[in-house]
């Protein structure tokens, strides 16, 4: 508990620290517990030993667990306050506690006037579950026999069918946007037949065939969400880009569920829409999007962090697609990037991947070895496409440092991770395999001959299909051959 414990407070904002502290100060009894707050706070890393060696004379040592299992359990209750005041689930959740105090008192008329604040609030934000349950309790009311019933209840069996018939098929749309996930997870390419089947199966699921299937507003924007994902990964990017715009209107009508509430729902729009903006080279959509993005501000952390992390991806994905690598180079520097446990596995590894490509345009080396590594050690296995096309800069990066005796191990490595994944192509295996029978005994004249023969072979391959998009193999080679010419 000690390390979440450090975490949770080295998390909170300036208003919650201040709030946190008042109210503490304000309460009776000892101040153990607050003692053991400003020691926890004083530590950029937590490190239980130091901190009892520097507050051995402090009486909340004595009793250190359970003054961390109450001050966390303090921190929790104020943090409770403090958001419920601008998150509508967490008011909600409130709500709930307070209706079912009053039922088992037996104060009706306040748990009546309870449920039908709660029922504005959650039909306003579709919060299908506290509906039923707030239904829930307003037919325990009716059926309690306690008193008359007011009518100003209007518990429905019907009603209760619609609010669950909304929720399954919400469901329904998330179980659909786990599956496409779960295939871009892997690869956010089509690498064959049986990827682009599996799509094409998806984008033709009955509830994608009619937005009027989705009876609910967030199901509404799955659907837009769906649709445009399938149509870009399939290449039909007009069509993508007409269900992103769509769906920006349709988050604008809603704002108080996608703005508001959720700034989350609307920043993963965004990201959609700026990726697919860059792919079919709409500069214009992108700064539109990107210019409203950067001038947002959110009180929660981890949509901060989402948000921070999202256009560091965008400002670098863009000067990689505009060859502007030198522009963001000091973006990319191994010293001014910093990971965290909040952002996804996905966006550690856009992130670490892009600043491999753009060192290595850079002819910082070094830079980009160091990012290639942090992809080849991490344990987890996603977006195969990404790490396939890192260890391809493994090969060229050791290249251009000269380790050419690494070369054919590397090579190896790399063919066989492509043939595991479906990822090797004739155009990408020819290179791979010349530029591998490069070593230290081959002479400046012999390795000139061999990039002449190398880019003249690949030159006169018809079908050029290639994973690697962020490098030009023909380019890289003719530049070379420029320099093993002097």
């Amino acid at each position: 508990m000690s390390q979440e414990l450090h975490l949770l407070i080295k998390s909170l904002s300036k208003g919650e620290k201040r709030a946190i502290v008042l109210t503490a100060e304000k309460t009776d009894g000892d101040k153990n517990f607050l003692d053991l707050y400003y020691a926890i706070s004083a530590q950029d890393e937590y490190d239980e030993d130091k901190l009892i060696e520097a507050n051995k004379e402090k009486p909340f040592i004595k009793h250190l667990g359970f003054t961390k299992n109450y001050l966390q359990n303090f921190i929790l209750k104020q943090l409770r306050g403090i958001n419920s005041e601008y998150k509508s689930s967490i008011r909600l959740k409130n709500f709930l506690i307070d209706i079912e105090l009053m039922f088992w008192k037996g104060q009706f008329k306040m748990a009546i006037k309870l449920i039908n604040q709660a029922k504005l609030i959650a039909e306003k934000y579709e919060y299908q579950l506290v509906l039923e349950e707030l239904y829930y309790w307003e037919r325990r009311i009716i059926t309690s026999g306690s008193m008359k019933v007011p009518k100003i209840l209007n518990y429905s069996k019907d009603v209760r069918f619609k609010i669950m018939d909304s929720y399954f098929t919400s469901l329904e749309y998330k179980k659909i946007i786990n599956d496409v996930t779960a295939i871009m997870r892997e690869s956010d390419e089509v690498r064959d037949e049986s990827d682009l089947k599996k799509l094409n199966e998806i984008l033709n699921h009955e509830l994608l065939s009619d937005i009027s299937k989705t009876k609910s507003i967030k199901a509404t924007y799955d659907f837009y969400v769906l649709k445009a994902s399938l149509h870009r990964l399939i290449g039909d990017f007009d069509t993508s880009i007409r269900y992103h715009k769509e769906l920006q209107k349709f988050i604008k009508e809603n704002q108080h569920i996608f703005i508001e509430e959720n700034p989350i729902f609307y920043l993963g729009a965004a990201n959609n829409i700026m990726l697919n903006a860059l792919q079919c080279n709409d500069q214009q959509l992108f700064d539109k999007v990107f210019n409203t993005v950067t001038n947002m501000k959110f009180k929660e952390e981890y949509s901060n962090v989402y948000y921070n992390s999202r256009i560091l991806i965008f400002i670098l994905y863009s000067a990689i697609n505009s060859k502007k690598y030198s522009s963001v180079k000091h973006l990319v520097l191994p010293e001014n990037i910093v990971v965290t446990d909040l952002m996804t596995d996905v966006v550690k590894l856009l992130i670490h991947y892009y600043c491999v490509v753009i060192n290595f345009h850079c002819g910082e080396f070094k830079e980009s070895l160091h990012f290639i590594n942090k992809i080849i050690n991490y344990q987890k296995l996603i977006r195969v496409d990404v790490v396939g096309s890192t260890l391809l800069f493994n090969i060229l990066v050791h290249f251009e440092m000269g380790h050419y005796d690494y070369l054919e191990s590397i090579a190896i490595n790399h063919m066989n991770f492509l043939k595991k994944h479906r990822l090797l192509c004739l155009y990408d295996s020819i290179f791979i395999k010349e530029i591998s029978k490069i070593n230290s005994s081959t002479s400046k004249k012999e390795m000139h001959k061999r990039l002449v023969d190398l880019k003249s072979h690949m030159e006169s391959i018809k079908n050029k299909k290639t994973f690697h998009f962020e490098i030009d193999l023909i380019e890289w080679l003719d530049n070379k051959i420029k320099y093993q010419s002097h």
